[in-house]
C-alpha cells in the first residue's frame, strides 16, 4: 500500500531566524511520512519540492540516513548528539537534493546563495567554538564547490578559510568526498573522516515503507 504525505500545520515552523525564510520541514518513519508547514495552505513550489526529494530519498530510494548508534552507552548519548547527526544528515542530503531541486526551479539557486552569504558571514564573525567552525567551514567549502560553483561567496570562503587556517584540510575534503557523492554510506564515511568524528557514535538507518519496517547497521562496520 502506498505510503501518504500528512500535511501538518505548525505555527512554530515560523519562528525561524527572521533571515531565513523557508519555514518548511518534513518528519518520516517506516509508517508516515509528513509535510510541516508554517500556515494553512504555505506550499511554495520549491520549498514543497526540497522536502518532497527529502522523503523521496529516505523513503522511496531507500538512502540510509544517520541516526545515534544502537549500541551507544547512557554516558555518550546527548541531545547535541542527536541534533549534530540530524544536521549533519541533512547536510550531506543537500549535496544531492539541491542540484535537483535547481535544476527544476531556476531562481531557488538565489536562496541557496544567500544561505551561504549568511553563513560565512557567521564564520567571519567568529561564531560558534573552533570545532564548530571549522566542521562548518569543512562542510560548506564542499556545498559550494559542489552544488553553487562559480558562487559569489567564494572569495569570503576563502578568506574565512585562510584565516582558520584550513585551506589545504578544505581541498583534500573536496577530494576524498567529491568521488563518493553517488554513494551516501561511503559519503559519510569520507566525511567523518574529514571531520574527525567518530564512526562508532552513529548508525545507518534503513527505512523500509512498503513493509514498514526499519533497520540500523552500524556505522563503523557497514553493509557491503
Amino acid at each position: 500500500m502506498a505510503l501518504q504525505i500528512e500535511v501538518t500545520v505548525d505555527p512554530a515552523q515560523a519562528k525561524g531566524r527572521p533571515d531565513e525564510p523557508d519555514p518548511l520541514a518534513c518528519q518520516m518513519s517506516a509508517s508516515f511520512a509528513r509535510i510541516l508547514v508554517p500556515a494553512e495552505g504555505y506550499f511554495p513550489a520549491g520549498s514543497v519540492l526540497h522536502e518532497l526529494l527529502h522523503l523521496r530519498r529516505i523513503l522511496v530510494e531507500g538512502v540510509p540516513r544517520l541516526v545515534v548508534a544502537d549500541t551507544l552507552s547512557d554516558e555518550l548519548w546527548s541531545l547535541r548528539l542527536v541534533d549534530s547527526l540530524v544536521a549533519q544528515d541533512n547536510a550531506l542530503e543537500h549535496l544531492v537534493i539541491v542540484p535537483r531541486e535547481v535544476e527544476v526551479f531556476p531562481e531557488r539557486r538565489a536562496y541557496w546563495e544567500a544561505k551561504m552569504v549568511r553563513i560565512w558571514s557567521d564564520l567571519a564573525a567568529g561564531l560558534g567554538s573552533p570545532a564548530d567552525q571549522r566542521e562548518a567551514a569543512l562542510a560548506n567549502w564542499f556545498f559550494l564547490r559542489h552544488v553553487l560553483p562559480g558562487s559569489p561567496s567564494t572569495a569570503k570562503a576563502e578568506a574565512v578559510l585562510a584565516n582558520l587556517g584550513l585551506i589545504e584540510a578544505a581541498e583534500a575534503a573536496v577530494a576524498q568526498m567529491s568521488p563518493a557523492l553517488s554513494d551516501k554510506v561511503a559519503l559519510t564515511s569520507a566525511w567523518f573522516g574529514v571531520a574527525g568524528i567518530d564512526r562508532k557514535l552513529a548508525d545507518f538507518e534503513y527505512i523500509d515503507s512498503r513493509a514498514g519496517t526499519t533497520r540500523q547497521i552500524p556505522m563503523a562496520t557497514p553493509a557491503g
